[in-house]
């Protein structure tokens, strides 16, 4: 947010991802104008949602009598629907190396995690519960795309498989069996994903493609379409599992 200067979290990184739009940077109508940009015309905003605490108190006594959340919206536009763009909010886009470098940002958080991590010539990534193991191919095996170098291809890559892993019972605990029952399975996937996103959000890493993305869509959105609250399940279960990638590191720690 170009306000507050902070990461948006839970479903808005979900709904902000999905707008088609470039730049890392969001704003009200009102804050773009505050910042001296002109929003273009016939620009369509993003809606997002904020929790915010509503509290009722006894008129006569002052006392607090209940307290819950209530879901507020707000409209938002990004920085590449906008002119006279402060030069802070403007990120040039590189042309993608077919190099592999390290990101050392999300080397070391993967790294912090001590989740034990095998790369072979298989060319498939996955994660192994009872092993409590990841696998992932070797990162020369990942190649460049329009959109992300070859090492943001393995990143993501391997954030999502580092997302199931957080489930794992002496981590996070997760069990999705009661919520989703028989689509379990599908829900798990759709949060790793999402895990996914949030992390190559923290790190800079532009999300890439997926090959197994074709294969899942059909079954999130069956999730999707039988439970109208999924979608915000999965995210908190998201942005616990990006959460608790992020706790692992005290160089993260201390940034935050």
């Amino acid at each position: 947010n170009i306000k507050s200067g902070k990461a948006y979290r839970g479903i808005n990184v979900f709904l902000l991802s999905i707008s088609g739009h470039g730049s890392a940077y969001w704003g009200t109508f009102k804050q773009w104008k505050e910042q001296g940009a002109k929003i273009r015309k016939g620009s369509k905003g993003t809606h997002i949602v904020f929790w915010s605490p509503i509290v009722k108190k006894d008129k006569a006594t002052g006392e607090e009598t209940d307290r819950f959340m209530m879901c507020k919206g707000y409209v938002v536009f990004n920085a590449d629907q906008c002119d006279e763009v402060p030069e802070k909010f403007i990120k040039s886009d590189d042309v993608k190396p077919q190099s592999f470098d390290d990101l050392k940002h999300a080397e070391s958080l993967i790294t912090a995690t001590g989740i034990q991590i095998t790369h072979t010539d298989a060319g498939k990534a996955f994660y192994t519960p009872a092993l409590d193991s990841v696998q992932l191919p070797n990162k020369a095996n990942f190649k460049a795309t329009k959109t992300s170098t070859a090492a943001e291809c393995y990143y993501s890559t391997a954030f999502h498989e580092i997302g199931h892993a957080t489930g794992h019972k002496n981590r996070l605990n997760r069990d999705l069996n009661n919520r989703f029952g028989d689509q379990a399975y599908a829900a798990e996937e759709l949060i790793a994903e999402l895990c996914a996103a949030y992390m190559c959000q923290t790190t800079g890493v532009s999300q890439s493609v997926r090959a197994d993305h074709s294969q899942y869509i059909k079954s999130w959105l069956k999730v999707l379409k039988n439970d109208k609250n999924a979608i915000f399940t999965a995210s908190s279960a998201a942005q616990k599992a990006a959460d608790w990638i992020i706790e692992q590191s005290e160089e993260m720690k201390a940034a935050a």
